[in-house]
């Protein structure tokens, strides 16, 4: 494996919680089934974009890792996961769940991530 630290790779949860706002039509995310090892990121009940499950789970990314050739990743959510037009009440909902996905994922693989 080469030292390379990989600082442009996205996560995407592999499910998101229920809104619970008190908005109307809010673009929420959540995921729905897609092809083998794949699911739809929906935005306002639309397909924003098909990932992998190696967007989710840490062993098919440190698998995919390995096949780059790269030692670390510096985790980031998909940029259009930074929601920046959902009111603030409803994004720190989101950014706060997001932050944990992420942290478990860490804690899974700590000398990965």
């Amino acid at each position: 494996m080469r030292d390379c630290i990989d600082i442009h790779n996205h996560v995407v949860p592999e499910s998101f919680p229920p809104y619970a706002g008190k908005g109307v039509n809010v673009p929420w995310p959540s995921m729905a089934p897609a092809h083998a090892c794949h699911r739809h990121v929906m935005i306002s009940g639309k397909v924003y974009r098909t990932v992998s499950d190696g967007c989710w789970s840490v062993p098919r990314r440190i698998e995919g890792m390995g096949a780059m050739g790269v030692a670390r990743q510096a985790l980031s959510p998909m940029p259009e996961l930074f929601s920046y037009w959902l009111p603030l009440e409803d994004a720190a909902v989101l950014v706060r769940y997001l932050n944990e996905q992420i942290a478990a994922m860490i804690a899974l693989a700590p000398e990965r991530f």
